[in-house]
């Protein structure tokens, strides 16, 4: 278990799990909350201070966990699916 601090809050959450998942993405397991501050990392108990604080945007959120970029990157939503059965038959007839 790793202890996260956010800059400027005192207050210490509890990471289950932690991953560098590109050179600017970071995932933070389990951590339920979230600020754009950046933060600071440590081992249960210890000072380590590892510098996160240039991780500021929130780049994806799936359950409890919490990615992080360094960038200004977030995840691209793919876009829906075009169902042929909603398009106009007049622009079907354009794109043939």
């Amino acid at each position: 278990m790793l202890d996260l601090r956010f800059v400027g809050e005192d207050t210490v959450y509890k990471v289950k799990r932690f991953a560098n998942i590109s050179d600017h993405v970071v995932r933070c397991g389990e951590l339920g909350v979230t600020s754009t501050n950046g933060f600071t990392l440590s081992r249960e108990g210890k000072e380590d201070n590892w510098d996160y604080t240039k991780f500021t945007t929130v780049y994806d959120r799936v359950g409890d966990d919490i990615y992080f970029s360094d960038d200004g990157s977030v995840k691209p939503i793919p876009e829906p699916p075009v169902n042929e059965e909603e398009i106009p038959e007049e622009v079907q007839e354009e794109e043939a």
